[in-house]
């Protein structure tokens, strides 16, 4: 497989538009920087879970969203590393396994990021509509 080699003029013409400096900008912020906070990203999720699952006094209160949004962030996460990183990462020192690997699994990672990505956000907007809706009541009271 001639993934790296350029065979067409095209092909070359592009590759002389792109800038050596913007190429290892992306690898430093997207491979390396991104990686990292996603990195942290379930470390922290994965803490909070832990947190949330396992105390007595949380689990017998209603704290089914945070432990859902720890749940869904981590996936979001964990599908960033996957699909983003890896790729830039593999195509900037030409690893050719890893790009072919990449390429089995991105269209699964790419489908279940976006899929937590939106059980993300409306977990985010349950959370808020159950909390105006818990204390909202004190704001309404006539005296």
């Amino acid at each position: 497989m001639y993934l790296f080699r350029l065979d067409d003029e095209l092909s070359h013409q592009c590759l002389l538009n792109e800038t050596l400096l913007a190429d290892n900008f992306r690898v430093i912020s997207v491979g390396f920087i991104g990686s990292f906070i996603a990195s942290l990203s379930v470390i922290q999720n994965a803490a909070i879970f832990y947190i949330f699952s396992t105390s007595r006094k949380l689990r017998r209160q209603n704290y089914a969203n945070p432990l859902l949004l720890a749940t869904f962030d981590t996936i979001v996460s964990i599908c960033y590393i996957l699909s983003a990183s890896v790729q830039v990462i593999g195509y900037h020192y030409q690893m050719e396994s890893l790009v072919q690997i990449w390429a089995i699994y991105v269209r699964i990672a790419y489908c279940l990021h976006h899929f937590a990505l939106t059980v993300s956000n409306f977990i985010l907007v349950i959370a808020s509509i159950e909390r105006f809706l818990a204390n909202g009541a004190h704001y309404f009271e006539v005296c």
